[in-house]
C-alpha cells in the first residue's frame, strides 16, 4: 500500500503544470505521511481546477473519531473478500461504506513526483524503495508530474465543530516492473486527459468510473532507487 509519497513541487509549479488556480498560504512538507496535509486538485462548478490542502487519510464523514480503527489513506478499486467458501467475491470501491459516496462524486487528483514502497519479494526485497517517473528531459532537475485518482470526504468534529478535508489514495494491481521489483499494489496514475475526466463526476457515475480507471491508466516508463533497507528484514524470510 502506498502509505508515503513525495510531492517535490511548489504550489506555484504545481499550478502552471497542471493549469489550477490555489489560494493556499501554507507550506507542506515534500515526503508526505498519513496524517499530513498534501495538495490536491479539485474542479469547481465552473470547470476550473483549484489545488486545495487537505490531510492524507480519509476520514468518513460518518465516522466518531478522526482516526478510524482501519486503514484510510488507500482505496482499493477492488479487493478479495472471503466469503466463507472456496469462492472468492470481490468488494468493489463503490460498494465499500467508506468509499463509495467520495467515490461517486467527491474525486481528486494527488500531484506525487514519487510514492515509496516496502518490498519484502522480489528485485529489491529487504528494502524500502521509491518509484518515480523517469524525466523526459536528461537536462531538467525537475521532477516529472504523476497525477494519481483519489477520492476525499469532510468531517465534522463532533465536539468542537472543526471541519476537516481528507483524502485517499485510489490503488489498484501494480504493472509488471513493480510486480518484479517486490511491491503488490499501486497508485492509478492518469494523464492530464484522463484526469479532466475523472473529476467530471457527472460524466461517470460509480461503475462507469470503476471501468474508466481500470481501462485508462497511465502508461509510466518508472526507475527505482532504494531509500533505506527493512529492519528486522532478514533474507530468510523470502523462503518463510
Amino acid at each position: 500500500m502506498c502509505s508515503q509519497y513525495e510531492c517535490k513541487f511548489t504550489l506555484n509549479e504545481l499550478a502552471e503544470l497542471t493549469n489550477a488556480l490555489t489560494d493556499i498560504q501554507v507550506s507542506f512538507a515534500a515526503q508526505i505521511f498519513p496524517h499530513t496535509p498534501a495538495p490536491v486538485l479539485l474542479i469547481q462548478e465552473n470547470n476550473q481546477k483549484i489545488i486545495k490542502l487537505m490531510n492524507y487519510s480519509l476520514i468518513p464523514a460518518w465516522s466518531k473519531t478522526a482516526k478510524p480503527r482501519f486503514v484510510t489513506y488507500n482505496a482499493r478499486l477492488d479487493r478479495p473478500l472471503n466469503n466463507g467458501t472456496n469462492q472468492t467475491n470481490l468488494e468493489m470501491i463503490y460498494d465499500a461504506p467508506a468509499w463509495r459516496t467520495p467515490f461517486r462524486q467527491q474525486r481528486c487528483l494527488v500531484p506525487i513526483s514519487g510514492f515509496i514502497e516496502s518490498c519484502r519479494t522480489g528485485s529489491h526485497a529487504g528494502n524500502m524503495v521509491n518509484f518515480s517517473a523517469k524525466s523526459i528531459s536528461c537536462d531538467s532537475e525537475q521532477a516529472t508530474l504523476l497525477l494519481a485518482a483519489g477520492i476525499w470526504d469532510q468531517w465534522v468534529d463532533p465536539s468542537t465543530s472543526e471541519i476537516i478535508q481528507s483524502f485517499a489514495i485510489i490503488t489498484d494491481n501494480p504493472v509488471q516492473f513493480i510486480q518484479e521489483v517486490g511491491h503488490d499494489r499501486q497508485p492509478v496514475f492518469l494523464n492530464q486527459q484522463n484526469a479532466a475526466q475523472w473529476l467530471n463526476h457527472q460524466q461517470l457515475n460509480s461503475k462507469d468510473a470503476y471501468d474508466f480507471l481500470k481501462s485508462a491508466q497511465q502508461n509510466i516508463d518508472y526507475e527505482v532507487t532504494i531509500q533505506r533497507q527493512l529492519k528486522g528484514f532478514h533474507q530468510d524470510d523470502l523462503f518463510s
